[in-house]
């Protein structure tokens, strides 16, 4: 009877219960694949690598402040003169905001000096508007005197 009684106060082996996927554990993914948990990242990690500081931080510029440098009083004298960005549309956003702004995005400005088939673009031909004698007198008369009248 002693030896039954030992017999029955001695527990069989427990499983492993450590966190990592093994085959006794694999029922925890509902059997369907027989591997446990999916963890597709740290099966790619090696365990004794260590991540670098990164040096590129360092080498980067700081990025530059707008016009007003982060002052409010600033900004707001920048938005009651009425005061524009001096960079183009194609300098601030990668993309149109608008499909009517799509026409012209990406036309170069003129150089200055340039071939002579493209002097029509940068000096075109201008045809003024030249008054007679007589309508030239009349407006000089009705600035300097309001009751004029030619007739």
């Amino acid at each position: 009877m002693t030896s039954n009684s030992n017999a029955l106060t001695t527990l069989p082996p427990q499983p492993d219960t450590s966190t990592e996927p093994t085959l006794n554990n694999a029922n925890m993914f509902f059997n369907l694949t027989q591997l446990g948990l999916l963890d597709p990242i740290k099966s790619v990690i090696k365990p004794d690598s260590q991540t670098q500081p990164s040096c590129l931080a360092h080498t980067l510029s700081p990025k530059p402040l707008p016009d007003h440098n982060g002052s409010y009083r600033k900004y707001v004298d920048i938005m009651r003169k009425h005061q524009r960005n001096a960079k183009g549309p194609n300098e601030l956003y990668s993309h149109t905001i608008t499909s009517s702004q799509a026409y012209g995005r990406w036309i170069l400005e003129y150089p200055k000096s340039s071939s002579p088939d493209d002097s029509w673009i940068i000096n075109p031909r201008r045809f003024h508007h030249r008054n007679s004698e007589m309508t030239r007198y009349v407006d000089d008369m009705a600035l300097t005197n309001k009751e004029f009248r030619l007739y």
